[in-house]
């Protein structure tokens, strides 16, 4: 929902000029765990930035419209959640945006929901499998959603 707050946490550069987790100054690198709350943007809002056609049903954006916070390169894949009474959801999966944290040009995310039937059903279908099938297919499906982001 449009202004509600989401997550996203990743290992990626964060812009210059901001605290990271453990206090230190940003710099081009490699980063710790870091975690960023930003507020959902409407698809038409974020479509009036990015231009028409450009933000589909199976995107959502977040962030701020002055900039400041985002995610980065290198938390491509990581996720975007949110909390309801208690419960996290994983709401989006970081795919791309223009730059870092820059004014009017929000974070666009794959919209998890949009392939939750597909995720259930083939789930389901390897639910009397071993541990191990299991486990490969849900690396699967996290690989598949990884790739879905950056063809998108």
């Amino acid at each position: 929902m449009p202004g509600s707050f989401t997550q996203v946490d990743g290992c990626g550069k964060a812009p210059l000029n901001t605290k990271i987790v453990g206090g230190e100054d940003a710099v081009p690198g490699s980063w710790p765990w870091q975690e960023v709350q930003l507020p959902i943007v409407s698809n038409s809002d974020c479509a009036n930035t990015y231009g028409a056609g450009s933000i589909t049903s199976n995107m959502l954006c977040a962030g701020f419209t002055q900039g400041g916070k985002d995610s980065c390169q290198g938390d491509s894949g990581g996720p975007l959640v949110s909390t309801s009474s208690g419960a996290w959801t994983q709401a989006g999966i970081v795919s791309f945006g223009k730059g870092c944290a820059l004014p009017n040009f929000p974070g666009v995310y794959t919209r998890v929901s949009q392939y939750q039937d597909w995720i259930y059903s083939t789930i389901k279908s390897t639910s009397s499998t071993s541990g191990s099938t299991i486990q490969l297919l849900s690396f699967s499906i996290i690989s598949f959603l990884f790739l879905l982001y950056i063809f998108l």
